[in-house]
């Protein structure tokens, strides 16, 4: 989170590998049980309340929010609804945008992962 604070006007592709890593962290210490998924959202939100918005932007996010949407449609039959409300208020803050995402061009192999 501090390169994606230190450098916001950094390009997509190194971006996205560092979106990427938080992402893979995500799978591995929840799967792991080595943290709970509240506390490892609540202290990305804190990180993602500090990013310019031109860093919070672009194609990793939308990764990491994949990676959230599958955990907690795995989980929530598990674990209290309260134990996901913090995502919520992670995704207010990753999509601060107040027009709609266009969405990716179908034709590219970019749109697909």
């Amino acid at each position: 989170m501090d390169a994606l604070r230190e450098t916001p006007d950094l390009p997509v592709a190194p971006r996205r590998v560092l979106w990427s890593t938080l992402t893979s962290e995500l799978i591995f210490f929840i799967l792991y049980q080595y943290i709970s998924f509240s506390g490892f959202v609540e202290k990305l939100l804190i990180q993602v309340d500090r990013l310019p918005e031109a860093a919070k932007s672009g194609p990793g996010r939308e990764e990491l929010s994949w990676a959230l949407l599958q955990y907690i449609s795995g989980s929530i039959g598990k674990n209290p609804i309260t134990e996901f409300a913090c995502a919520l208020k992670l995704y207010r803050a990753l999509y601060w945008e107040k027009e709609p995402i266009p969405p990716p061009d179908v034709k590219s192999s970019e749109a697909v992962r």
